[in-house]
């Protein structure tokens, strides 16, 4: 079976609160053999995007790690996405489905308050 291309937010949990003038959102992305040649974030629902930086993999078929730092977020909700783009240029797909029976696919994403 094809890999989906995928990225994942594993910090900060969907519910945070945050506070400081940088804040530090990170995850894991893969594709398989394919790799990853991109991670991107937005936060603000999707509207834009910024690259974020991703670590090489310790091999073939691993992980990518990936942290974005958020400068001066404005006290507020927010909701957090990313996505990946795959060693061949691909972008992970926004439309969200199951596991079964060709592999999750979606962007990841978690609703964050920021405070002062």
């Amino acid at each position: 079976a094809i890999v989906q291309t995928m990225a994942r937010i594993d910090a900060p949990s969907s519910g945070a609160t945050l506070r400081g003038p940088t804040v530090s959102i990170s995850g894991i992305a893969f594709a398989g053999s394919r790799g990853i040649k991109q991670v991107e974030v937005s936060t603000d629902g999707g509207k834009s995007w910024d690259t974020a930086q991703s670590q090489a993999p310790l091999g073939p078929n691993t992980w990518t790690l990936w942290s974005y730092s958020w400068q001066s977020p404005k006290p507020g909700n927010y909701n957090v996405s990313v996505r990946a783009i795959d060693g061949t240029g691909q972008v992970q797909t926004m439309r969200q489905t199951d596991t079964y029976p060709d592999g999750a696919t979606g962007y990841d994403s978690i609703d964050v308050q920021v405070a002062t």
